[in-house]
């Protein structure tokens, strides 16, 4: 397993994977909505490659904020279905992890679904804790 940056010759991979987690949009949207959050907020995207093949795509972004500091936000993480419980995941977060000290990250930071224990029962395992509600008003 090897972790490395999404550039444009792994793009349409990265998309395809996406597009599993994210059922609603069509292919082409996916490829615009992410080409508008790499170009306005920076969103950067890394995968897991075994034997060439993308089997797993994590999204985030860095920021900063007073209570947290300087931080990751992973966004979208996705891992191919045949792929689940191998240690790709693991493997995404070590490497965010390390990126994150070189980089002069305090925390990383990920929302999930209320209802997603499956995604917290991973978190927690991986040594992230519950630290706040997120809460959302619909605009």
């Amino acid at each position: 397993m090897q972790v490395d940056w999404i550039d444009s010759q792994s793009m349409d991979a990265a998309i395809a994977l996406l597009a599993n987690k994210y059922p609603a949009y069509l292919i082409e949207d996916l490829a615009k909505q992410i080409v508008v959050q790499r170009e306005k907020f920076h969103y950067q995207l890394i995968g897991v490659w075994v034997e060439g093949e993308l089997v797993g795509v994590v999204g985030f972004t860095e920021g900063m904020k007073l209570n947290w500091g300087k931080y990751i936000l992973l966004d979208d993480f996705c891992v191919a279905l045949k792929w689940e419980y191998t240690g790709v995941a693991e493997k995404l977060i070590t490497w965010l992890q390390h990126y994150g000290k070189q980089t002069g990250c305090r925390e990383l930071h990920m929302n999930s679904d209320v209802q997603n224990f499956a995604d917290h029962k991973f978190l927690l395992q991986e040594g992230f804790r519950i630290s706040s509600h997120h809460f959302c008003y619909r605009l």
